[in-house]
C-alpha cells in the first residue's frame, strides 16, 4: 500500500488518504522512510532501491522480529560500508 507522499513533519494543506488494511493473524505489516532504500553503498556506490528493500522484507517477514531487526541492521551496514550516512531511516514492523 503506498501512502501519500510528502516530508515529515512540515505543513500540508488537506487530509491524508485514508487507507483501511485486512490483516490476518501473523501478518507483517511495516511502515517505514525512504532513508534504508536511498543509501548509497554496495561496490558501486549506488541505492540500495525500495525494489530491492521490499524483496528484502519479504525475505525475512516470516522470522521473528528481533531475528528480523537484527538482519535489517546488519545487512544496511553492509550496504552503506564506508559511505556515509544520507538520510535518517526508519523501519517499523507490527506483527498482527
Amino acid at each position: 500500500y503506498k501512502g501519500d507522499r510528502g516530508p515529515d513533519g512540515l505543513y500540508r494543506e488537506g487530509p491524508f488518504k485514508r487507507i483501511e488494511i485486512k490483516a490476518e493473524e501473523e501478518d507483517m505489516i511495516y511502515l517505514f522512510t525512504d532513508g534504508y532504500a536511498d543509501q548509497f553503498g554496495g561496490d558501486k556506490g549506488k541505492k540500495l532501491t525500495k525494489k530491492k528493500f521490499i524483496e528484502l522484507l519479504q525475505s525475512i517477514c516470516d522470522m521473528r522480529c528481533s531475528e528480523q531487526e537484527k538482519i535489517l541492521r546488519e545487512r544496511f551496514m553492509q550496504w552503506k560500508g564506508n559511505h556515509p550516512q544520507t538520510d535518517d531511516v526508519c523501519v517499523a514492523g507490527i506483527r498482527v
